[in-house]
């Protein structure tokens, strides 16, 4: 399908090898995609390009993708972001996601199929917002579109947990 304006996915890791793995996922989708090694790599990147999804790991020297995230809302508050992370930060995601920080995260080792159908939902949402400027976001208030992608071995413990979570907070 065309897409109304052409769509830049940032990709923010330290580890080349997911730079490369996520760059190969993401070629059939008609978008261009750039990358950064770091947060402030990534922040100098947004202030040059337009970019509508912005991907990153939790775990990196320097700016946490928690952190990269909150700063790159403030540079593109019109990216959604995705968090990668690991079962140990649960928390810390969820506490961003409830902060209106972050939309989407994904446990590691992601689900490929469900990580494309995640961005390709993104991008659609981003062309008709583009195609009637006057449609609300469909999540309302942050938190209550926490959505998450659980795959691998580790991420059942924490989809317990953030399932709790979801829970005991009533969404």
């Amino acid at each position: 399908m065309p897409r109304s304006f052409d769509h830049t996915v940032l990709i923010v890791d330290d580890d080349e090898g997911i730079l490369k793995a996520l760059k190969r996922l993401l070629k059939d989708l008609q978008v261009s995609v750039i990358t950064a090694t770091s947060g402030d790599e990534g922040l100098e990147l947004l202030q040059q390009h337009r970019v509508s999804v912005i991907i990153a790991d939790q775990r990196m020297p320097g700016l946490s993708g928690v952190e990269f995230l909150r700063l790159a809302r403030d540079i593109a508050p019109e990216s959604v972001g995705i968090l990668l992370t690991g079962y140990a930060d649960v928390d810390a995601v969820l506490d961003a996601i409830d902060r209106g920080q972050i939309r989407y995260y994904f446990f590691k080792p992601w689900d490929d199929n469900a990580l494309l159908r995640r961005i390709e939902e993104i991008l659609a949402d981003l062309d008709a917002k583009a195609a009637n400027p006057s449609q609300k976001e469909r999540s309302g208030s942050p938190g209550r579109g926490r959505q998450s992608a659980k795959s691998g071995p580790q991420a059942a413990a924490g989809n317990q947990r953030a399932n709790k979570v979801t829970k005991s907070h009533g969404r």
